[in-house]
């Protein structure tokens, strides 16, 4: 009997350059192998043969995770990475239990738990590992962690050739498999162009998910803008953008005024609601593509806005001012009888070497002023 071909061929796209990482990933690649072909051959009822290769597969993964994220930080890789690719590898061990967990009503489709890991390790070794292995050459030639990450990040978006190759080496043995199969049974044919049908519509579900789960990890739950993470990321990256391109970036730092008094009259749910309305007029105020609002923490909002000056941005922090105190909130602690808002406004053209931690220190400086001198009021920073 001809032996069947491996359903994941590793070649030279692979490699990340670190030789303890390559091997472990190779090993990854012989038991997903081996799953597969358990599975390909008949196993699959054998519920202790399949959950013993699960649970062979679940602990060397765990291994390997453990090595790969010893080595970022014994390499010092940027915070944001390394938080990133830990969330990955939880998600991996828990996604592999789930699916273990339900295989028995996966009978009729074994290999969606082949294809799911298919998936898996290809974006694990090319996007997330080669991105790794990168920022590690670049820090140890003398880059900072925060610029290698930066560049390793854009330089990724540029892999999309060889993920491509990778996924055609993969179908080629699908289609291998398929036509073997066709040989066994006339009615295959139909069959496969049932089943791909079918995958297309999972595979349309599947992105649908994804990109609702994307959003949902980048949205703050209560105010529907971004969130703090969101945030931090896209000042980095936005920070190092003006750089490259000699433009002013604009920061205002908004903090509700009295909103701990507005809470303790009123009760959180007026509070969250409170919180709502102000979101919602900072949103009515920033009408471009590239302005971004975020919630910075707790009552406290933020607004970048991309090639804008002190004026502009003082334009803008002006209309949210006005269009807080328009919605009319009643906050009778306050001398103003409505509900208002303190803003910190700065914009700085950054040079190399300058940190996006300067915008944040500058904005925060102007809000403390504006509050000191009144509140209802937007400072610029001097």
């Amino acid at each position: 009997m001809n032996q069947q071909p491996s359903i994941f061929v590793w070649d030279g796209n692979f490699i990340t350059g670190i030789d303890t990482i390559d091997t472990q990933h190779h090993s990854l690649v012989d038991l997903f192998n081996e799953l597969s072909d358990a599975i390909t051959t008949g196993t699959w009822g054998d519920t202790s043969a399949i959950d013993g290769l699960i649970t062979n597969l679940i602990e060397y993964a765990e291994y390997h995770f453990a090595e790969e994220e010893g080595l970022m930080r014994e390499a010092h890789l940027w915070t944001t990475h390394i938080e990133a690719h830990l969330r990955a590898h939880a998600e991996f061990v828990a996604q592999v239990q789930a699916l273990a967990s339900i295989r028995h009503t996966l009978v009729e489709h074994p290999q969606s738990i082949v294809e799911f890991l298919i998936a898996w390790l290809g974006h694990h070794i090319l996007r997330m590992d080669q991105t790794m292995a990168g920022q590690i050459h670049r820090i140890a030639c003398g880059e900072p962690p925060e610029q290698a990450y930066i560049a390793e990040t854009e330089e990724a978006s540029r892999s999309t050739k060889s993920l491509l190759h990778a996924i055609a080496n993969l179908y080629q043995v699908v289609t291998g498999l398929n036509g073997h199969l066709v040989s066994a049974n006339q009615q295959l044919e139909q069959r496969v162009t049932d089943r791909t049908a079918e995958l297309d519509l999972i595979n349309d579900h599947l992105r649908l998910a994804n990109q609702r789960l994307t959003v949902l990890a980048q949205t703050d739950g209560l105010l529907g803008i971004a969130n703090r993470s969101h945030f931090d990321l896209v000042l980095v990256s936005e920070w190092q953008r003006a750089i490259r391109s000699e433009y002013p970036i604009a920061l205002l730092l908004i903090d509700v005024d009295h909103f701990k008094e507005f809470n303790d009259t009123y009760g959180h749910l007026a509070g969250d609601d409170c919180l709502k309305a102000v979101a919602a007029a900072i949103s009515s105020c920033v009408h471009r593509p590239t302005d971004f609002a975020a919630r910075y923490g707790g009552d406290e909002l933020a607004v970048l806005l991309i090639d804008t000056d002190l004026n502009g941005a003082s334009n803008v922090a002006r209309a949210i001012c006005e269009a807080v105190y328009a919605k009319q909130i009643s906050q009778p602690s306050s001398a103003h009888r409505f509900v208002t808002v303190s803003i910190g406004v700065t914009a700085i053209v950054p040079i190399p070497g300058n940190k996006a931690a300067r915008l944040l220190a500058a904005a925060d400086g102007a809000l403390y002023r504006a509050k000191n001198e009144g509140r209802n009021r937007f400072v610029g920073a001097q």
